[in-house]
């Protein structure tokens, strides 16, 4: 047992990063108080209490310990870094990108700096500099699976689909199991016409794909059997995700699709105009034109 000196900083605060480590988040929050209390400037006792208040949710006091923190010892890179993430979590990138800044200015070798200023430029919708920052991290850390999916992310924004695929390879080649990875590659083979490679992407994507519960997974799921074929086991699954999303334009896409397959015009038709009237999405914008066109040609 830790034997507590009443009026010394110290041991309250070494108290608290056990009471963490052991998982007594209320304990540890208190004897970190109970040390700032007795020393107002014990900077390590700030760096426990904001990683104490991050756990429990508390974001804006996590974020006011480590801006104190960093005030008392401004040469520490991991108390950037940590104000840096709070940022991001409480979705302010624009102060984010400056913590992750310091990151890199105190210690250029380190990967999260780079990946971290990637993650607030792409929020930021500054892809140059988001690709940027997460090749800088790559190279400094080429087994960093985040980095890879960060960046294939934007490539899919960008529309750059060949580029986006070779990134999310680079993650599946680390990590199979990746279903975002795979997800992803699937639609960015379908967007670039590589249709050699989407059946065999869907068909992974269905292997790893839990149990549905989201209108989205649905989705997902009943277009990936549609790309394979399977029209009449797709279309329940299309039907629940706009049972429980009645304005989800790829749930009104997806079934038009199948439908369409299903030779049965008239309730395409329905669903693609569906799709046209709820989606903010020229991709699936384009898509429902094309068929609309095509039903109503034939």
């Amino acid at each position: 047992a830790i034997k507590l000196d009443p009026a010394a900083a110290y041991p309250w605060s070494l108290r608290g990063f056990v009471h963490e480590d052991t998982g007594n988040d209320q304990a540890a929050l208190a004897d970190f108080d109970r040390a700032l209390e007795l020393d107002p400037k014990f900077v390590d006792a700030y760096r426990g209490r904001a990683h104490v208040t991050e756990k429990l949710g508390l974001i804006d006091r996590s974020i006011a310990d480590l801006t104190r923190a960093i005030e008392l010892d401004p040469g520490h890179t991991e108390s950037y870094w940590a104000r840096g993430n709070r940022y991001l979590a409480a979705n302010d990138p624009a102060k984010a990108g400056p913590d992750f800044d310091q990151v890199v200015n105190l210690d250029p070798k380190l990967s999260v700096g780079y990946y971290g200023r990637g993650l607030a430029a792409a929020k930021l919708k500054q892809s140059d500099h988001g690709v940027a920052d997460f090749t800088k991290a790559i190279a400094l850390s080429p087994e960093r699976i985040d980095a890879y999916l960060s960046r294939g992310n934007i490539y899919l924004q960008l529309k750059d689909y060949m580029r986006a695929a070779a990134d999310y390879t680079a993650v599946i080649d680390r990590d199979p199991t990746s279903f975002h990875a795979v997800l992803n590659r699937a639609i960015c083979h379908e967007r670039a016409n590589r249709i050699d490679l989407v059946q065999g992407d869907y068909a992974r994507v269905l292997e790893l794909m839990a149990e549905p519960v989201k209108a989205s997974e649905f989705n997902n799921r009943a277009w990936a059997n549609f790309r394979l074929g399977r029209f009449d086991v797709a279309l329940p699954d299309a039907d629940r995700a706009i049972e429980m999303e009645p304005d989800y334009p790829y749930g009104h896409g997806t079934r038009g699709h199948i439908l369409e397959a299903l030779r049965r015009a008239p309730e395409a038709i329905a669903s693609f105009q569906k799709a046209l009237a709820k989606s903010p999405d020229a991709f699936i914008e384009t898509k429902a034109r094309e068929a609309l066109e095509r039903l109503n040609a034939g």
